[in-house]
């Protein structure tokens, strides 16, 4: 006889109350949005066409002022986002805990020790086979600290607002006249301090190109931080780390495009198009070029330089934004990744256990195979560590791995290894449900007693 184990349904009046609530916060976050969004677009796209019709085509129309314009434009529509985003927040009030219970009792991961650390006294006695309604009684939300959305939105907010108004009266400023540290860096020793004294041409030059180069840094930053948003509200998974991402990339990439263009507009290593690119990509991607900077600052001072041989570019289905977004959970590198948690991060970002696990597995293989062995193995079909081990039972005359890796000449010294490491032990628990899931489990307690 066939046997299907009971799942309880939600209080139906429960849910038509939670239905309701958010229906009434999003009537009036909605209200409010659309006006706020208004104010936001129209003024300043109002204020950019009646700039442009007093000044293209005229004397006082500068070519250093597109880049500005573009600037400003980009600003309006990261502002104009954030609120959408704020918005959407408020609409997205579903609980991780219950996808999380819902996660573990799926796979049946009762009893592992990823469990663990969100049992209460119910969920001792949590096993593989428990109900839905065990699960839901025995895993609680952990303790952990909470950050408020509001102050990081705001802050947010305030410096894209800023940076436009910043952007639309740039071309217009003549901060060239004042000695301005961050633009003029070393040329600074040069200034002639008499009162009255005319700036010297060289050092005016030198400024512009250092506020151009600001410029697109900022233009790169905003670029990135357009599709990043985008792409947290698709997932929604709008935080409040999120507007922090925002302001942090912000601010960084200018400082980071700075200190590129005094390390190398004045050595005059680049030209100015290739300073400009440069400068674009630290607001893309100012974690890559800080890596440089500290790497040559190392070489010049003869210390160890950054390793980057256990980067999570290295892990497939990783890239730039999903990096961000497991640094808000404190994972920045594979080591990070295969000693954290898998359903802490299941609860805490967007992903799915099994892409999850993924991750892991191929970690695994690149802290013990580095960059090299693992794109040797990934040639010959190897992408995870559990399908490296599951080749150790097989004829050496069935293999078609690289000869040459020394992870394949020491198969059983790897594996010996991975099975004294506690978190291979504990995500291998969890791979090894996955793999194993019985479509239908049977109690041996109710059987007997049928």
């Amino acid at each position: 006889m066939r046997y299907l184990w009971p799942m309880s349904e939600p209080n139906p009046e429960l849910r038509a109350r939670e239905q309701a609530e958010r229906e009434m916060r999003a009537h009036g976050a909605g209200s409010g949005t659309y006006v706020l969004l208004a104010l936001v677009t129209l003024v300043p796209a109002a204020g950019v066409a009646f700039y442009l019709r007093n000044k293209w085509g005229t004397e006082d129309f500068r070519a250093e002022a597109t880049i500005w314009l573009t600037v400003l434009l980009l600003s309006e529509l990261l502002a104009g986002l954030l609120l959408v985003a704020r918005w959407f927040q408020r609409l997205t009030t579903n609980s991780d805990i219950e996808e999380l219970r819902k996660v573990a009792f799926s796979y049946r991961l009762g009893g592992t020790l990823s469990l663990r650390p969100f049992l209460n006294e119910d969920g001792e006695h949590l096993h593989q086979w428990s109900r839905l309604a065990d699960y839901r009684k025995g895993i609680i939300e952990p303790n952990f600290f909470k950050t408020s959305t509001n102050p990081p939105f705001c802050l947010a907010l305030i410096i894209v607002i800023s940076l436009g108004l910043f952007a639309f009266y740039a071309p217009s400023l003549n901060i060239f006249q004042m000695p301005i540290v961050p633009l003029l860096g070393s040329k600074l020793a040069g200034w002639d301090w008499t009162p009255g004294a005319a700036v010297a041409e060289e050092m005016v030059a030198y400024g512009v190109s250092a506020v151009v180069c600001l410029a697109f840094a900022f233009a790169g930053a905003l670029v990135w931080a357009v599709i990043y948003l985008t792409r947290r509200m698709s997932l929604r998974d709008v935080t409040a780390y999120t507007y922090q991402e925002v302001s942090m990339r912000l601010i960084v990439s200018a400082i980071v495009a700075l200190v590129a263009y005094h390390v190398l507009g004045s050595t005059n290593v680049l030209s100015g198009e290739q300073l400009m690119f440069v400068s674009f990509g630290a607001g893309i991607m100012p974690e890559t070029l800080l890596r440089w900077l500290s790497n040559k600052i190392s070489r010049w001072f003869g210390t160890v330089e950054q390793n980057n041989a256990i980067d999570l570019e290295h892990v497939q289905g990783i890239n730039a934004f999903t990096r961000a977004r497991l640094a808000e959970v404190g994972v920045y590198d594979a080591q990070g990744l295969v000693t954290s948690n898998p359903l802490r991060l299941c609860l805490h970002t967007p992903y799915s256990l099994p892409q999850i696990v993924d991750w892991y597995g191929q970690a695994f293989l690149l802290l013990h195979a580095r960059p090299s062995g693992l794109m040797s193995l990934r040639d010959h079909g190897v992408r995870t560590v559990w399908e490296l081990l599951a080749t150790s039972a097989m004829p050496a005359s069935q293999l078609s791995l690289p000869p040459e890796s020394s992870v394949t000449q020491t198969l059983p010294r790897l594996e010996a290894m991975l099975r004294a490491d506690q978190n291979f032990v504990r995500v291998d628990q969890i791979q090894e449900r996955m793999r194993n899931i019985e479509a239908e489990p049977r109690d041996p307690l109710r059987l007997a007693a049928e």
